[in-house]
C-alpha cells in the first residue's frame, strides 16, 4: 500500500524472511493474510521483496512488524480424582492440576454438589469431602475455576471420589423372650442383628445367664 516505483511501473510481492511467531500468505499483489500462534502476543516481522516490471526489474526489500495485542485467555481445568476411605474425610485442592495461559491467579467456586456425601469447597481450591456414612463407590462434583483477568474467565471439571469400602461391625439389637418356669425355651438371638454389608453372622456367648443355663 505504501511502496511505489519512480517510473510507476507495476509490482509484485514476495516473502524474503517468515515471521517468528505466526504465519503468513503474502499474495504477488501485496494482499496478505498473517495469523499469530495460539496465545502469542507481542512484536513478530517479516521481510518481503516488492520487484517492478520495468527492464531490468529491479527489487527491494522491507519489514512488515506486526504488534499482536494480549487478550485474556481462559483458564484450563483438568479432571480430578481422589481415592476416599468409607466414613473418612478426605482433603485436597482442586486446583493443584489447573492452569491459565497468562498465569493469571485462579479461584474455584462449586456448581454441581457430590451427591453421596457432602463437601466444603474453598476460593484457594482446597476442599473437604465427607462420604456419607457407610457408602462406598464413586462420587462426584463439578467446580468452577475463573481467572483474574479482564474479562475474567471460567472454565470448568469434575472432581471423582472413589469410595472403598471397609468393613462395618454387624448391628446386635436386644432380645427379650417370655420362658415358663421349669420349661425349656429355644429362640434365635440373630433373628433382628444385621451386617451393613449383608455379611453372614455367627453368634457366641459373652455373658452367662445368672438362673439358668
Amino acid at each position: 500500500t505504501n511502496d511505489g516505483d519512480p517510473e510507476g511501473d507495476g509490482l509484485t510481492a514476495s516473502l524474503v524472511t517468515a515471521p517468528i511467531n505466526g504465519t503468513v500468505v503474502l499474495n504477488a499483489d501485496g494482499s496478505f493474510t498473517y495469523t499469530p500462534n495460539a496465545n502469542f502476543n507481542g512484536l513478530d516481522s517479516l521481510s518481503y521483496q516488492v520487484c517492478d516490471n520495468g527492464t531490468p526489474s529491479l527489487c527491494d526489500t522491507a519489514a512488515l512488524v506486526f504488534n499482536v495485542s494480549a487478550v485474556n485467555d481462559a483458564p484450563i481445568a483438568v479432571r480430578d480424582s481422589i481415592t476416599v476411605t468409607e466414613d473418612v474425610p478426605a482433603t485436597g485442592n482442586v486446583l493443584t492440576n489447573d492452569s491459565d495461559p497468562e498465569g493469571d491467579g485462579l479461584t474455584a467456586s462449586l456448581v454441581t454438589a457430590p451427591i453421596n456425601g457432602t463437601v466444603v469447597l474453598n476460593a484457594d481450591g482446597s476442599f473437604t469431602y465427607t462420604p456419607n456414612a457407610n457408602f462406598n463407590g464413586l462420587d462426584s462434583l463439578i467446580y468452577q475455576v475463573c481467572d483474574n483477568g479482564t474479562p475474567s474467565l471460567c472454565d470448568t471439571a469434575s472432581l471423582v471420589f472413589n469410595v472403598s469400602a471397609v468393613n462395618d461391625a454387624p448391628i446386635a439389637v436386644r432380645d427379650s423372650i417370655t420362658v415358663t418356669e421349669d420349661v425349656p425355651a429355644t429362640g434365635n438371638v440373630l433373628t433382628n442383628d444385621s451386617d451393613p454389608e449383608g455379611d453372614g453372622l455367627t453368634a457366641s456367648l459373652a455373658t452367662a445367664p445368672v438362673n439358668g443355663t
